[in-house]
């Protein structure tokens, strides 16, 4: 497809100045790596050869350009809010699959989508790797509380055995107040207890800078996944 891109483009631009100089997709990248510092055209036939072109090391910084600022440090000390030994674990809030951040969770159409990995629905969760919930004496769909410096949510438990033992995740999108019959006072939002430290770069929330501790609760438990046949009416009614 890339090399038809190109021949189109000759066909149909053939008054452009100046000309296109490559007849294929592959002179194009040839040229465009061939003026790389150091490249030659042993090192791009073995870069085609290998998928890529690496060193063992990596290249000398250059100078920087008279009156630019000074770069950070790629190697700056991350920084978490709550203390190791009260919240030992890392919350990783993400963007839902079907509400992103929230905003269309009042589409029931939505809520019924299964998660693509857990098949929850119409609900929230927190995802925890198995050795972690064993070692809290916590079973899936048992009711979780979380816990941080800013305050406590409760949501089901979901064992994942993808996430690392010092980290629960859970997505966003949930736990509105007012939002419809179909997104009001449904799970709940992770956001509630999230630290507002900032990312120096660049001013954003650092959504993943939050230290929590789980102990599990007494309660009832609105996991619904759909590989075990429940649906929202079932949870509602029982």
């Amino acid at each position: 497809m890339p090399e038809l891109r190109v021949e189109a483009s000759q066909k149909v631009m053939p008054s452009m100045r100046p000309p296109l100089p490559w007849k294929t997709f592959e002179e194009m990248l040839r040229s465009a790596f061939l003026e790389l510092p150091d490249a030659t055209a042993d090192k791009w036939a073995a870069a085609q050869e290998q998928g890529g072109w690496w060193t063992e090391k990596a290249p000398a910084s250059r100078p920087p350009k008279p009156g630019s600022a000074p770069s950070t440090p790629l190697e700056e000390q991350a920084r978490f809010d709550g203390d190791p030994a009260a919240y030992p674990l890392h919350l990783l809030p993400y963007a839902s699959q079907a509400f992103l951040d929230g905003s269309v969770a009042h589409l029931p159409w939505l809520q019924e989508l299964p998660d693509v990995v857990s098949t929850a629905m119409w609900s929230s969760w927190v995802e925890i790797n198995p050795k972690t919930a064993a070692g809290l004496g916590l079973a899936e769909g048992d009711v979780v509380e979380i816990a941080s410096s800013q305050g406590k949510i409760r949501v089901p438990a979901l064992l994942s055995p993808g996430i690392a033992p010092d980290v629960v995740a859970m997505p966003v999108g949930q736990g509105h107040q007012t939002f419809t019959r179909y997104a009001s006072a449904r799970g709940s939002n992770p956001i509630a207890v999230i630290a507002p430290l900032e990312d120096n770069e660049t001013g954003a929330l650092a959504w993943a800078a939050t230290r929590v501790r789980l102990a599990r609760v007494e309660g009832s438990s609105d996991l619904i996944l759909f590989a075990g046949g429940m649906r929202e009416h079932d949870a509602e009614h029982r």
